[in-house]
């Protein structure tokens, strides 16, 4: 996994016992999410710049859109068409790192950071707040 980036800007309360580091941790999955008021431009196109400050770190990208599924029950005439609310189906944005032990999110209402590989808060800290200045540079919330 890469170095932790310097210069977090979330800020946490500081704990006072001494950090625990492990090699091997029971955690299989930590995540972050940082929720706000929607920011329709993430939605409606690929975040290149948010992108270009996190791709020394997170080099895989990929986009990825929910299909709903529409279940009737009783009067199917009822029902709207399917078609309709197509368009506003949910985009994320998942930036991976190579080895895809990091995976940050980007939707039109968060801020997400997955880790498969735990080893101490303050490295995942650094992890998340890179993503936090690439998001607040580029959309200003």
């Amino acid at each position: 996994m890469p170095e932790a980036p310097a210069g977090a800007t979330v800020q946490f309360p500081q704990f006072s016992y001494p950090p625990v580091y492990y090699r091997k941790t029971s955690l299989k999955t930590v995540v972050c999410q940082l929720r706000f008021n929607p920011i329709l431009r993430i939605g409606q196109e690929p975040p290149a710049n948010f992108q270009e400050m996190v791709r020394d770190l997170f080099q895989k990208v990929e986009k990825q859109v929910s299909l709903g599924i529409q279940v009737v029950l009783g009067m199917p005439e009822a029902a709207p068409p399917l078609s309709e609310g197509a368009s506003d189906s949910p985009v994320i944005w998942r930036f991976k790192t190579e080895d895809e032990n990091l995976i940050g999110g980007l939707g039109t209402n968060f801020l997400s950071l997955e880790a498969s590989r735990y080893t101490h808060f303050s490295d995942f800290l650094g992890y998340f707040s890179r993503l936090q200045a690439a998001m607040t540079a580029v959309y200003n919330p």
